[in-house]
């Protein structure tokens, strides 16, 4: 049995009404207007470490706040990562500060009783990891340079760890040059003069927010997040994350949470 497919469609007669009578289309709306809002700097100052609101208003204007709300989930419906090959390691392209922290207590969160502090010369983005043993330096010294590129040249004050036979291949490896103070002259290292910063909002941090002790360095790493995504006069009014990627960063989640 043949099947016709082209069959032709009834027609509208007054004795076979098919279609529906077409619908008036309004398009003479008022349009909608926008109002810009100004934003109220002053409201965000402990979300930035208590700095001037010029400051901030600077952060402000070197980055996007793309984020209109807070949206959470129980599942990761699709992750999605960019590899990056064992054999192509990204250049820092300046020289890179290192130094050892100690604190009295180990840390609450995995029990480190010093931090290692990477901070760039140049972008003076600043890195904390947690160590508990002198040898851990070269773990960090890797994770450093999977995270943010391979240095230039790594600054140090001469410790034993950082100028151990498997620090020294690693900067064999990677072409990276090194460059350790004089015995007894740790101020020649460039680490020390970011740390006085840091040092000082982590002890306002934790004496605003009465952290025990053990925090320090929770307080510590988010002190270093916060200060690299902070607009910086030095830096020309830009944040130390954008003079090193190259890219405007977005502080979404500085504005909507708090330490």
């Amino acid at each position: 049995m043949e099947h016709n497919l082209c069959e032709s469609e009834p027609q509208d007669t007054p004795e076979n009404p098919t279609s529906e009578p077409t619908k008036s289309i309004e398009t003479n709306k008022t349009p909608v207007q926008v109002k810009k809002k100004p934003i109220d700097y002053s409201q965000y100052r402990a979300h930035f470490l208590g700095v001037p609101i010029e400051k901030i208003k600077a952060t402000f204007q070197a980055t996007t706040q793309f984020a209109t709300n807070i949206m959470a989930g129980n599942k990761i419906l699709q992750t999605i990562k960019s590899p990056w090959p064992a054999n192509n390691v990204r250049r820092r392209n300046e020289p890179v500060a290192t130094d050892t922290i100690k604190a009295q207590v180990p840390a609450v969160d995995d029990g480190s009783t010093m931090a290692q502090l990477f901070i760039g010369q140049k972008s003076l983005v600043s890195d904390a990891y947690g160590i508990k043993t002198d040898a851990a330096f070269v773990n960090t010294l890797e994770d450093n340079i999977r995270q943010r590129g391979a240095m230039d040249k790594l600054i140090s004050d001469g410790a034993q760890a950082e100028l151990s036979d498997r620090a020294k291949d690693i900067l064999r490896a990677l072409c990276v040059d090194d460059w350790h103070s004089e015995a007894h002259y740790q101020h020649q290292n460039f680490a020390n003069y970011r740390w006085r910063h840091i040092k000082k909002n982590v002890e306002w941090l934790m004496n605003l927010r009465k952290c025990p002790p053990e925090v320090w360095l929770l307080t510590l790493q988010y002190v270093c997040g916060v200060m690299n995504h902070t607009a910086e006069k030095s830096l020309g009014n830009r944040p130390p994350l954008q003079i090193l990627e190259g890219y405007t960063i977005n502080i979404s989640i500085l504005i909507y949470f708090l330490f």
